[in-house]
């Protein structure tokens, strides 16, 4: 049990489990959802985590972070540490030598929770490499953002802005002397018996704010329902509720001043049409969410007294709302309805069937063990040991930091914990089989994050070859081809 919510049958709530079993037909379908849970008046009416997604695992949230971002901002407003419309320069000093236009120095808190600070395009993308690795370009993000160009007047023009987010994380540290998540600790993840995963900084240590937070599906439906219930956490008052009635309402257009044309209906997405809050996105239906990067959602819709919350490594990330507006909603009562113990019965079976697909191949054929030495690479790999059990196989890469285990089973996921181009060491599930070609093929879901992976081993004699393909990725490339002859 990783949450204290009780569970209820999806009728006692109102909810036919026949649409409950429609939507998770068509959500499982999607590539791919990782978990959720769906809570109708605080109920658990269904969850499920895909295979091998586990419930006590963190997920990466990318851009959800900056709803607890916007939570922080509530609470500094609340303790009267700043208000919405002070100015963003005037907690910076040092600002006074740095090249700020004078746009920029109208620029207010207010503005930043908007992403209205008048630029357009995202100001953190110019401090990162090309691939995105965390070994930044800018030192001072902060500096960065505040001499950056704007092209709108602040406060007039939406433009989705993960630098709007860093600065009110370096705003918050500033009149704190706290991070994000120390600030955050007290105040609201002790009280909802949160425990967040690992974080990422700027190159100043700075909480990032726009992306960076990893924490389990439950605590991600605990946040919902504190926002569902107006900030109430039994019985006690944990959010300023009077900043989050602004949060959570539209606060400024996001639709398009000319849309153009979409020949693809699987892409016409209105729920990011519907307005925008304090980094929280407006839905349809009079609902709202945080929201992330390959469909890291916490959906809260108090006209229905529900909340969904996913993780997910998905395409086309309106589609999972798509389907929740279609199946569930229009058959949603407003009192328990009668029992119905085939559909809960199908519910229950489809919530176990969900999985992500195994390496398909021969799983009887084993390898030779042995040691290679690589040929110099980007990923500073100097020698491989692969070795083969009765029904997995290993690779222990030597590289220049620490030696890096991947293991994986034959017809089944095994676990290993990598790090490789990744900026924080990751748990991996992987499943191995041998192609027709008598190839060694690897699926690796790192199971932490939206990603996963294909890698290829070719043994030629004495030689090893490894091709690797990234299937998800956010600002990642493929690994090189690496070569290696045996010892």
């Amino acid at each position: 049990m990783y949450h204290n919510f009780p569970y209820s049958t999806p009728e006692a709530q109102g909810v036919p489990s026949a649409a409950i079993a429609k939507w998770i037909r068509r959500i499982r379908s999607l590539e791919y959802i990782h978990s959720f849970m769906l809570l109708r008046h605080g109920h658990v009416i269904a969850e499920a985590w895909t295979d091998p997604y586990q419930p006590e695992f963190k997920h990466r949230l990318f851009s959800t972070t900056k709803s607890f971002t916007s939570a922080a901002i509530g609470f500094a407003m609340a303790e009267k540490r700043l208000t919405l419309d002070d100015k963003i320069v005037s907690f910076f000093p040092e600002a006074k030598d740095w090249n700020v236009s004078d746009k920029m120095k109208t620029v207010t808190i207010r503005n930043l929770l908007t992403m209205s600070s008048g630029h357009n395009t995202c100001a953190i993308c110019t401090y990162l490499d090309n691939d995105g690795d965390p070994a930044r370009k800018l030192k001072n993000w902060v500096k960065g953002f505040l001499e950056s160009p704007l092209v709108f007047e602040p406060g007039t023009k939406f433009c989705y802005n993960s630098g709007c987010s860093y600065m009110l994380s370096a705003i918050l540290r500033k009149i704190t002397d706290l991070n994000l998540m120390e600030y955050l600790q007290p105040r609201l993840f002790a009280p909802l018996g949160i425990e967040p995963g690992e974080r990422e900084t700027c190159p100043m240590d700075i909480d990032i704010g726009g992306w960076g937070m990893k924490l389990r599906t439950a605590d991600l439906a605990k946040y919902g329902q504190l926002l569902l219930q107006k900030g109430k956490w039994n019985g006690k008052q944990i959010l300023p509720w009077e900043y989050f009635e602004l949060a959570t309402s539209k606060q400024i257009s996001n639709a398009p001043e000319n849309p153009q044309p979409v020949t693809d209906p699987e892409y016409i997405c209105p729920d990011w049409e519907q307005g925008y809050g304090f980094q929280f996105w407006r839905c349809q239906n009079n609902s709202y969410r945080a929201d992330g990067a390959f469909g890291q959602y916490i959906v809260v819709m108090p006209d229905q007294d529900m909340v969904l919350v996913a993780t997910s490594g998905l395409v086309n990330m309106q589609r999972i709302l798509t389907a929740t507006w279609e199946l569930i909603l229009p058959e949603l009562k407003e009192r328990a309805i009668t029992d119905n113990f085939c559909a809960q019965a199908e519910v229950a079976s489809l919530c176990r069937s969900l999985h992500m697909p195994l390496q398909q191949g021969d799983l009887t054929k084993r390898g030779e063990d042995a040691t290679y030495e690589f040929e110099e690479n980007s990923l500073k790999i100097r020698s491989c040991n692969v070795s083969f059990q009765e029904d997995s196989c290993e690779f222990v890469f030597h590289t220049a930091s620490a030696p890096e285990k991947l293991s994986a089973g034959f017809g089944y996921w095994k676990f290993s914990f990598c790090k490789f181009d990744d900026f924080e060491t990751t748990r991996y599930a992987s499943s191995a089989a041998w192609n027709e070609q008598g190839e060694l093929e690897l699926t690796v879901c790192k199971v932490e994050t939206p990603f996963f992976t294909r890698i290829r081993f070719v043994f030629d004699d004495d030689k090893l070859t490894i091709h690797e393909k990234t299937v998800r990725r956010f600002r990642t490339a493929d690994w090189p081809v690496l070569n290696a002859t045996k010892k």
